[in-house]
């Protein structure tokens, strides 16, 4: 039969007789320990007989704490030190503070001293009601703390976050030379977990060894934990394995702390090792393997985690879900993680935001935004991460009228209060473009911050407002705002956008002066910008910095070279990136592509469309492409329609417009510049027919046109002589498709006006554009005059081009032939006289078997020179027995002039390397002159070859006498 707790406390009266006797002394808190009206020379246990039935009342009976306080004046008389010390357990069980102040005041009233048995429980209880600050009061008035005080004021700070006043305590217990416990030792080596200081923990592991505390398998776990969240992964290694018992928590300990610091491969393999020694995984577990499953090449595991899971009938509880969420997400499993959001009978924020935050970071923006009206729809607000990744989602879908909901949504105290949010604002309106909504909500922004700047100088450069982007840096350190990396990037870019090498420079000594010169982004981009701005000097010392050459610099100076027209310096990066073993990305290819196209170099273009296919990023064409070893790369949709796009542009400025066309119907989607660089290639040969079908095809297609398209368009018109097309053409591009007429779009329709002999016309509409007069446009003009005979708008042109420039060098050569063609002898040779220091040196190259051959007027070898003299003499013998005539020959050697026509010696060349009616192709850095145009023609009969010749203008294809301009150029 149970005793009473009034029974309890009288039997064990006899057994606290000891402390329980009184002797009196002063307190610290100055009164003598007596209870009022009682002899201080009767202890209080000779005075005391203890009433059963009292006892039962005060505590077996319903009272409340209250009723207990407020009885202590009336019993006050007959109270033990025991009952004193149940009624503050109690205050402490029930983390009444007002009831344990009320406690303490009473027995300071009730002159009781604060012995050192119940001072001992007063200190935990104010620790357990809350107060440290009168716990630690009392602690330090007290002459003996019993450990009970010491554990509980330790466990107080640390629950309070105060873990220095935790090590605090545990150095003052060695000074004091107080014997430790489990207890004393556990949240010592917790505190020093949590600060990351393993020094101090060292120091209570030492402790453990003098305590004899090593085979606690608590205190052991604990340890394990420590020096691993620490990232001391050895020592803990070394503790776990000296662990005499080890269980799941052990294992978990040392797991948590290899997930925290990246050593994924160890999480796994201690599971392994868990199952081979028959301990059960619990939830813990497998939320590590879990975490630790978080990349492509873990995802079977992930996969076997999650069947685990399951089998274990784990897969309810909501933080293991959520993590499987973030798993999938992140190894792209996007299926798999809305598969178990669907499946989950409870859906919380972070359930959501999880799978929304996924679909942003794998591209798939639009699913994000869905995903956030159906969370929405199941009743779950978002938070503050949700609406930063729904941000996020809308800036990179271009979800302009999304985003205005959103913000619409957050009240504008938030998002002026939360940075973070502001700046997402900013970003987000940036990002779709609307700079001038970005523009405001920056504005407002109380407290501008560094990634404020950023997002909107980002913003201004991503849609090529170089200007107002170093305007706003500008502004930006007016304001003592300092740049960071990711700010000079930014300001690099914008330099390379208005193509100012001053401003480049500048930008790039604030970087030398922070010291982020070999910052692999700010290196990347210094490469890149010099390259754009033309100084590739400066590009290639840039990119010789120790620890810059990756795939980006490399592609960055690549780049360079093929804008600038150093297309065979471009390729040669190419075959010296490889060489060094660093593999192309697709960019890399595109631009290499790019090189290609500039110089014709076809034969490269096909290797690399070799190597295209190889990786799988494309089918292989009909054509056989010559075979050598590559990296298979992951594919992504992306990088599909970029290297398309980069073949067909490739084949098309080479002048295979039909493997143009495989490549482009081989492609599994189309945009905008897939059809251009398609259309552009059979503009640029001349097939009027098919470009006008495939516009009608592009438009069937849904795509819209713009001006590179009517560019295209204008251009075949003008070589084919159709003025009354290209005027409905013209038309139609501002009144149905809603494209503004540029200088190019106008110069193009002068040309096939003075074409067509309506030169008149031409200088009319080119006087009364709306755009300034260019030069292009007069030339064109100069051109047409020289068809057509006409000196005296000849004259006006050519003194119109003198005052926009009198050092063009074409202008000299088209008034030279218009005044050679009148007769007008002495004008010719004073036009010739001047044009001998402005004219650029006409250059061709010809490759044969993947070598590039390179000739001009200057520096050809000798030996060459008379071997390809001898058959130019041959061709020109032919000729004058045919009766063709050089325009030229009246004031020159015809025949030495003839022969230093480069690309004449670049066609010799090949008709000397290649078998009988081979294909020889021949790139020029000029315009084709009409002497030249006329030769070739009768070489391509004369030889029964064909002769593709790509001048600066297009392309000329020579076959039987005829070339597909039809002399119409």
């Amino acid at each position: 039969m149970n005793a009473t707790m009034g029974e309890q406390l009288h039997l064990s009266y006899a057994g606290h007789e000891k402390w329980m006797s009184y002797t009196p002394r002063h307190s610290s808190y100055g009164y003598t320990c007596r209870l009022p009206g009682t002899d201080p020379c009767h202890s209080l246990q000779a005075r005391y007989q203890p009433d059963t039935a009292l006892l039962e009342k005060i505590f077996d009976g319903p009272s409340s704490l209250d009723e207990l306080l407020a009885s202590l004046d009336r019993y006050r008389s007959q109270l033990t030190l025991q009952m004193l010390i149940s009624i503050s357990n109690r205050c402490r069980r029930e983390k009444n503070l007002d009831c344990a102040k009320q406690f303490h005041a009473h027995v300071r009233h009730l002159g009781m001293d604060i012995q050192e048995d119940l001072g001992n429980y007063i200190v935990p209880m104010f620790v357990d009601c809350g107060s440290l600050s009168e716990a630690q009061e009392i602690f330090d008035s007290l002459a003996y703390q019993r450990k009970i005080s010491w554990i509980s004021l330790l466990k107080g700070y640390f629950n309070q976050g105060d873990l220095q006043h935790v090590l605090h305590l545990f150095a003052k217990m060695q000074e004091d030379g107080v014997p430790h416990s489990r207890e004393t030792i556990l949240t010592p080596l917790k505190a020093c977990a949590r600060l990351n200081q393993v020094e101090k923990g060292r120091d209570v592991h030492n402790e453990v060894y003098k305590q004899g505390l090593e085979s606690d398998l608590l205190i052991g776990n604990t340890l394990v934990g420590m020096y691993a969240k620490c990232g001391y992964l050895d020592e803990a290694t070394g503790v776990f394995e000296k662990l005499p018992n080890r269980d799941v928590i052990s294992w978990n300990a040392l797991m948590t702390g290899y997930l925290e610091h990246g050593r994924t491969e160890e999480v796994l393999n201690c599971l392994n090792n868990m199952n081979a020694r028959g301990v059960a995984a619990d939830n813990v577990t497998l939320l590590c393997c879990v975490k630790a499953c978080c990349n492509i090449e873990h995802l079977n595991q992930g996969h076997d985690a999650y069947s685990t899971i399951v089998k274990l009938g784990f897969d309810g509880q909501l933080f293991l879900c959520n993590a499987l969420i973030d798993m999938y997400t992140k190894c792209g499993g996007l299926m798999e993680a809305r598969h178990i959001l669907e499946h989950l009978t409870a859906r919380d924020v972070i359930s959501w935001t999880t799978l929304i935050s996924g679909y942003v970071d794998n591209g798939c923006g639009k699913e994000a935004l869905k995903c956030l009206e159906e969370m929405k729809e199941d009743g779950v607000s978002p938070n503050s991460a949700t609406l930063l990744c729904s941000l996020k989602a809308c800036g990179s879908t271009g979800s302009l009228d999304k985003g205005r909901q959103i913000q619409a949504d957050i009240p504008i105290e938030l998002y002026r209060s939360d940075p973070t949010l502001g700046n997402s604002l900013v970003d987000m309106y940036a990002k779709c473009g609307s700079l001038q909504e970005a523009q405001e909500v920056f504005d407002q922004l109380p407290n501008r911050t560094l990634v404020s700047w950023n997002s909107l100088i980002a913003g201004f450069v991503e849609h090529g407002l170089g200007d107002d982007a170093l305007d706003h840096l500008e502004q930006m350190q007016l304001e003592g705002m300092s740049p960071n990396a990711s700010t000079l990037n930014c300001s690099l870019k914008a330099c390379g956008l208005v193509g100012s090498s001053i401003r480049c420079q500048e930008v790039h000594t604030d970087i030398v002066v922070k010291g982020l010169e070999r910052a692999e982004l700010i290196s990347n981009t210094l490469v890149d910008v010099y390259a754009k701005c033309g100084l590739l000097v400066d590009a290639h010392y840039a990119f010789g910095r120790p620890g810059v050459r990756n795939v980006i610099s490399w592609t960055a100076l690549l780049s360079g070279y093929a804008d600038k027209g150093f297309g065979w310096e471009a390729l040669d990066c190419l075959d010296k990136m490889q060489g060094e073993g660093v593999v192309p990305s697709a960019v890399t290819m595109a631009c290499s592509l790019k090189a290609c196209s500039r110089v014709g170099a076809i034969d490269v273009g096909q290797e690399l469309h070799s190597d295209v296919v190889k990786r799988g990023i494309l089918h292989a064409e009909c054509m056989e492409m010559p075979a050598r070893p590559v990296h298979v790369v992951h594919v992504l949709e992306a990088d599909r329609l970029l290297l398309g796009n980069a073949l067909v542009d490739m084949y098309g400025k080479c002048g295979n417009v039909l493997d143009a066309q495989d490549v482009f119907y081989a492609m599994p989607s189309w945009n905008l510049i897939s059809w251009n660089a398609l259309i552009t290639g059979f503009s640029r040969q001349g097939h009027s027919e098919v470009v006008f079908e495939l516009f009608d095809e592009m438009r069937k297609d849904g795509i819209c046109p713009d001006e590179i398209t009517f560019l295209s368009i204008l251009s075949v018109c003008s070589h084919a002589g159709l003025v009354f097309k290209a005027r409905t053409y013209f038309e139609d591009m501002t009144k149905e498709y809603n494209v503004p007429p540029t200088s190019e779009h106008f110069n193009c329709v002068i040309d096939l006006l003075g074409r067509a002999g309506q030169v008149v016309e031409a200088v009319e509409m080119l006087e009364k554009m709306p755009h300034q007069p260019t030069l292009y446009g007069w030339c064109s003009v100069l051109s047409a005059c020289r068809k057509w005979a006409n000196v005296k708008v000849g004259r006006h042109a050519f003194e119109c081009v003198m005052r926009l420039d009198n050092e063009h060098s074409a202008a000299f050569v088209l008034m030279f032939n218009i005044y050679m063609d009148a007769c007008m002898w002495e004008e010719a040779k004073k036009i010739e006289a001047m044009l001998q220091d402005l004219k650029e040196p006409g250059k061709s190259w010809v490759e044969l078997l993947g070598v590039v051959h390179t000739f001009n007027e200057d520096n050809v070898d000798d030996d060459q020179y008379k071997e390809l003299h001898a058959k130019l003499q041959q061709v020109y013998s032919e000729m004058d027995e045919k009766g063709y005539k050089n325009a030229t020959e009246e004031i020159f050697d015809a025949s030495n002039l003839s022969c230093k026509h480069s690309e004449r010696l670049a066609v010799a060349c090949g008709l000397l390397n290649t078998t009988e009616g081979s294909q020889v192709r021949v790139v020029k850095n000029l315009r084709i002159c009409e002497d030249c145009h006329t030769t070739l023609a009768f070489i391509s009969k004369m030889e029964g070859c064909n002769i593709v010749c790509k001048d600066k203008i297009g392309f000329h294809d020579f076959k039987n006498g005829k070339c597909s301009c039809g002399d119409y150029w």
